[in-house]
């Protein structure tokens, strides 16, 4: 896992989701996580597909806070493990949207050192609304 990535904790769901999407695929289990990668049954094949679960249900682990394992040490299915994260975490409150509508609207160029910066934190506050 990357050193940068934040743990997973209430407050940082939105975030969390998109730096480890781009950590599963890099790391080849976003598939697993997903539960569209088949299971093969050959002994080998086999073998490596529930290396990788174990692997995935790992990585999965170890990037959120210790104050939210509690809500997923029973699970040992990363599929289950992200839609569990997903419904705990994964809702626009109003009081969210209101904070990322207040910031959109107070950025201004003269803020920013260049325009490229500007329009790139105006753009993250957009895909965060969505």
């Amino acid at each position: 896992m990357a050193s940068t990535m934040d743990l997973l904790n209430p407050c940082n769901y939105h975030q969390w989701k998109g730096d480890m999407e781009i950590q599963l695929h890099a790391n080849g289990l976003y598939r697993v996580t997903l539960d569209t990668e088949i299971e093969l049954i050959h002994v080998v094949d086999k073998a490596r597909y529930l290396n990788k679960m174990d692997d995935n249900f790992r990585f999965l682990f170890l990037s959120i806070s210790k104050d939210i394992h509690f809500h997923v040490t029973r699970l040992k299915n990363p599929k289950k493990f992200w839609d569990k994260i997903t419904n705990l975490f994964d809702k626009n409150d109003d009081m969210r949207i209101y904070r990322l509508e207040n910031e959109s609207i107070s950025l201004h160029p003269r803020n920013f050192e260049t325009l490229n910066k500007f329009f790139t934190e105006f753009k993250h506050l957009v895909v965060q609304l969505k």
